[in-house]
């Protein structure tokens, strides 16, 4: 076996994925794209002849979880590590948030609109902080993939650019040991239809 090979196999048996869809909100607007988003994602990784490089059992797939549903997910991976430098590729499709304060989360099943029906409650919803802290606790490489667009109503963020937020909170707990695709910036809305984000 060619050692270019062997270094594959290698980072294989250190990664987890774990990908998240919420099509389906109790309080906020349902999505169409997220359920078969996350088929689309298992393809890539699992299933599709020659370019799927993981086996089945390197992915979770999580669908239209609540924010402790995906925390205590989270949890328990972060604490089945043993070792360090294990890399994660976490993969979010559904609504995104970011506070006022700049502070982006990911919205989840039981995210909760504001007072007056106006942008998020920030306590339903799931920190990217709080997720990137916790995996830097244990020296866990994270690949970000964050399929979110945010709601109308959460748009009255000013001139916040969610792109250096996420950059500035991953960079401080992580160094430079961390990767973030987004598909949208901070004045535009992911688009989607009903076979998934585009």
């Amino acid at each position: 076996m060619e050692q270019m090979d062997i270094n594959i196999l290698a980072e294989v048996d250190r990664t987890k994925i774990i990908a998240v869809g919420v099509s389906e909100y109790d309080d906020l607007k349902c999505l169409e794209g997220p359920s078969k988003d996350l088929q689309t994602v298992k393809n890539i990784f699992i299933s599709t002849t020659g370019v799927s490089i993981y086996p089945t059992e390197k992915i979770s797939v999580l669908e239209n979880p609540t924010t402790n549903e995906l925390r205590e997910s989270l949890m328990d991976y972060i604490n089945t590590r043993t070792a360090g430098g294990d890399i994660l590729i976490f993969y979010f499709a559904g609504h995104g948030y970011v506070s006022g304060y700049g502070e982006f989360s990911l919205c989840l099943k039981d995210s909760r609109k504001g007072f007056d029906n106006s942008g998020v409650l920030a306590l339903s919803t799931l920190s990217f902080g709080e997720i990137v802290k916790s995996l830097s606790a244990r020296d866990i490489k994270p690949f970000f993939i964050l399929d979110t667009c945010f709601s109308a109503a959460s748009a009255k963020v000013g001139q916040v650019n969610v792109g250096v937020q996420i950059e500035y909170e991953a960079s401080k707990s992580l160094g430079s040991s961390y990767s973030v695709l987004a598909s949208s910036s901070p004045t535009a809305f992911s688009r989607e239809s009903k076979e998934g984000g585009l």
